[in-house]
């Protein structure tokens, strides 16, 4: 497959989408699309819905409702309160509002009780990004908690054993008891779809650049190493980024006046996760004395996942032949 000047196949612009700008034009491998476009992994714990209370006393009140769940070894519990209130002295709450005060609090059991830990604790030691709670309306005191794992679709261990225990008007310490009987709640998990790459076919693939300019190439699934080796990684055969027919001396022409111009002083690789999702080897030219080609014309190679290998800049480094 040929690139750069005179490439025999250029998708269309943002043919992959986000993360690459409109002007990176080139994604160029045999293999499976990519997926750049992750989703998180959810479990939305569904929260016990309890008919609405009504104290019917002129006066407001405070309902604190609590869920216990597990993971792995440890328990947690977490709280919310709620105010109930009659705003209008009728001695009849029923039909006045109820109010989320959406504060959730927090717990750990630590060997002979709850203790209070941080929402950021919690969610580092579940291994998820945020826990957040949504109450299911105002005649209710009920809701549910939302559990997202990392933004680039890794899973993460997921919360069983949920129990509502705790619905009263009473203390605001959820190690005051169980008010009535734990009641198991539903947990729904939704699977993130991870960010990838893909890798390419089995088969050897020779990227090979023509002319005097690169352009901004992005390669997926590029399987590095040395020519007629198996990668140390991933154990496929490797590929090969092929420079020979490159016009290095800028006459217009591809022959045997650019043999030995250059060598892999000429450029730099460099490992970047600026996208979040991968780490890419990005090859860079660099000049030298043999050459004159302007290095913004140049342009860049984007190797795709290929930063997340051992020894990744060596790696590319052998698969790039000059002649």
């Amino acid at each position: 497959m040929s690139t750069g000047a005179g490439a025999e196949h250029t998708p269309s612009d943002n043919f992959w989408g986000a993360p690459w700008s409109a002007d990176e034009h080139g994604w160029f491998s045999l293999g499976a699309w990519g997926d750049f476009s992750p989703s998180p992994q959810r479990q939305v714990i569904q929260g016990f819905y309890q008919d609405r209370f009504d104290l019917g006393d002129n006066s407001s009140a405070t309902w604190f409702n609590a869920i216990q769940f597990e993971q792995g070894s440890n328990s947690y519990r977490a709280q919310v309160s709620y105010t109930e209130y009659d705003p209008w002295s009728t001695g009849d709450d029923t039909n006045n509002t109820l109010s989320a005060q959406n504060n959730p609090v927090y717990y750990k059991w630590n060997g002979s009780t709850y203790a209070v830990i941080t929402e950021a604790a919690l969610v580092a030691e579940l291994g998820i990004v945020d826990i957040s709670y949504t109450a299911t309306g105002t005649t209710n005191p009920g809701g549910d908690w939302v559990l997202t794992g990392p933004t680039d679709g890794t899973a993460f261990v997921p919360v069983k054993d949920a129990q509502q225990v705790k619905w009263n008007t009473g203390n605001s310490d959820v190690n005051s008891g169980v008010s009535g009987n734990p009641i198991d709640l539903l947990i729904n998990n939704v699977a993130g779809d991870p960010a990838e790459d893909n890798w390419g076919q089995a088969a050897k693939e020779v990227f090979t650049f023509t002319g005097d300019s690169v352009g901004e190439v992005v390669i997926g699934g590029f399987s590095p190493g040395a020519w007629g080796s198996a990668n140390p990684d991933n154990g496929r055969l490797t590929d090969r980024l092929d420079f020979s027919q490159f016009d290095w001396n800028n006459d217009g022409v591809a022959n045997e006046a650019d043999a030995g111009l250059v060598d892999l002083t000429y450029f730099s690789f460099t490992v970047e996760d600026g996208d979040g999702y991968f780490a890419d080897v990005v090859v860079h030219f660099i000049g030298g004395a043999n050459t004159t080609i302007p290095l913004a014309d140049f342009g860049s190679v984007r190797l795709v996942g290929v930063g997340e290998y051992d020894n990744a800049v060596s790696l590319v480094q052998q698969s790039v032949i000059f002649a």
